[in-house]
Formats: C-alpha cells, sequence, structure tokens
C-alpha cells in the first residue's frame, strides 16, 4: 500500500500538463511565485496520504531568475504505522525556461532510505549527473552522467510547465506528449484534452477542463485513459482532483487547502 502512496504523490506533480510555447515567462503563468498547495489522498473510503507543493521565486545569483519548488508526501492515519512512507522533493528552476537546474530527493520507505541529487547540463554535454547514496546499504550507492534530450525535465520542473497550458485554446482530443528525467531514465507520458465538465468538489459546483494522463498498458495501468485531472477552468487552472483507476481498486488526490494564488479567490 505505501508503493500506492508514492504512485500518487507522483500524480500530483505531474497532473496538469504542458506550458504555452512563446508566452511570457512571468506574465501569463498561473501560479504565483509564492504558491502552497495542499492535497489529501484516499483509497475507497480511506484516506492514505497527504502531499504538498510549495513554490517560491529566488536568485541563484544576480542575473538568474530561478524558481524553488519543494514536494512533499507522506502516509497518514492507520496505514502510516505499517507502512510509513516519507518522500520530499527539491528543485532549483529555470524561471526563463522551466527547464531543471538542480533537484533532490529523500525517501525513507520501510527499508528503503535514499538521497538522490541531480545536477543537469543542457548547454554543453546534454547530460544529468546524479548521486544516489542508499541510506542502509552503501553498496548501493552510485554517481553517474545520463545522457538527456534538450527537451527533458524531472518531476518538479514538469509541475511548472504542465501547470501553465491555456486549456482554453484547446480542442478536444488535443494531445502532448512530454518526458521527465525520474530516478536513472527519463519516462515520456501522454495527456488528452477532454474539453470542460462540471463537477462537485466540496459541496460546490466548478467548470473545470477535464483531462486524461495517457500510460502504456500494464499491471498498473490495465485499462485506456487510467488516469482523469480536473482543473479549475479560470486563471489559476489549480488541480482540484485526480482520479486513478489502477489494478487493485481506485485512487483518488483531492486539493484540501492553498494559498498565496496568483488569482486570489475563495474556492472551499
Amino acid at each position: 500500500m505505501r508503493y500506492l502512496i508514492a504512485f500518487c504523490f507522483l500524480l500530483i506533480l505531474t497532473s496538469a500538463i504542458l506550458a504555452p510555447s512563446g508566452t511570457d515567462p512571468n506574465e501569463d503563468r498561473p501560479f504565483s511565485d509564492r504558491e502552497e498547495l495542499y492535497f489529501k489522498i484516499h483509497f475507497g473510503w480511506f484516506t492514505i496520504g497527504k502531499g504538498s507543493v510549495k513554490l517560491r521565486n529566488e536568485a541563484l545569483d544576480v542575473a538568474e531568475d530561478t524558481y524553488s519548488v519543494e514536494a512533499e508526501g507522506r502516509t497518514v492515519g492507520l496505514l502510516g504505522i505499517f507502512a510509513n512512507l516519507e518522500d520530499r522533493f527539491t528543485a532549483k528552476i529555470d524561471g526563463s525556461s522551466l527547464k531543471p537546474i538542480e533537484a533532490t530527493r529523500s525517501i525513507k520507505d520501510g527499508r528503503y532510505w535514499r538521497n538522490q541529487k541531480n545536477r543537469f547540463y543542457f548547454e554543453d554535454t546534454a547530460a544529468v549527473h546524479i548521486k544516489i547514496e542508499d541510506l542502509r546499504d552503501e553498496s548501493k550507492s552510485t554517481e553517474r552522467l545520463i545522457g538527456i534530450g534538450d527537451s527533458t525535465f524531472d518531476i518538479l520542473s514538469s509541475y511548472l510547465y504542465l501547470r501553465s497550458i491555456d486549456w482554453a485554446s484547446k480542442q478536444v482530443a488535443d494531445s502532448v506528449m512530454i518526458g521527465t528525467f525520474y530516478g536513472k531514465k527519463i519516462y515520456d507520458f501522454g495527456v488528452e484534452y477532454a474539453g470542460t465538465e462540471k463537477i462537485r468538489f466540496k459541496g460546490e459546483k466548478f467548470l473545470t477542463h477535464k483531462l486524461y494522463v495517457l500510460f502504456p498498458n500494464s499491471t498498473v495501468f490495465p485499462e485506456d485513459r487510467p488516469v482523469t485531472v480536473w482543473v479549475t477552468a479560470d486563471e489559476n487552472q489549480l488541480p482540484l482532483k485526480i482520479s486513478a483507476r489502477l489494478g487493485i481498486g481506485k485512487a483518488t488526490v483531492e486539493l484540501s487547502r492553498y494559498e498565496n494564488l496568483r488569482s486570489p479567490r475563495r474556492y472551499f
């Protein structure tokens, strides 16, 4: 079950899809430079995990506009007693291109304790230098250089890049692809636009953009279009709800709290 928590946490970070090309890097993005989003993860009737994504805009040096992003996920309730998971991502992201500069992950999952640091190089080597420290078994620690493409993102830069698309300009069945570096390799997945839909969320009705996240069929995803995301059809484009049909049942991620939105308004 703890693997389900980790999977749902990754859904939070990769379920809002692609940024429009040619937009001003600061004027047209739907998130503020101090936005904070908080989520709850459900499996059936039970709340089994919580997650958060916090964004800051800062400079690594005088000439560089940089986003700092921090995301955390963990088990809660009775599940936290039997299957304790703590997962934390951080990243420095170029404020203009939204490409990753460096990223870290620290995960404690039962006996699996690992830290990973990635440094991305796009201009010269087109590679990412990874350093993995296994806190339980030093023999499994590793360090290497892995080739990447010019349009490769990591988990958190994907989150920012994917939050920014102008869905109102898309047609039903329009789709996009994105490559995200995770662990030691690049994963490709697609997103299909399914139009607008009114949903009831926390007792209120919201007009949303409905999105399908596309993965290859597998034992985890036995059906086509296994993951659906509902994003508010307004200037903030908040991911309100994510539903995932898995081989073992249905998981749901819901936005539970928000702070410092770019366009302040009350949702719930």
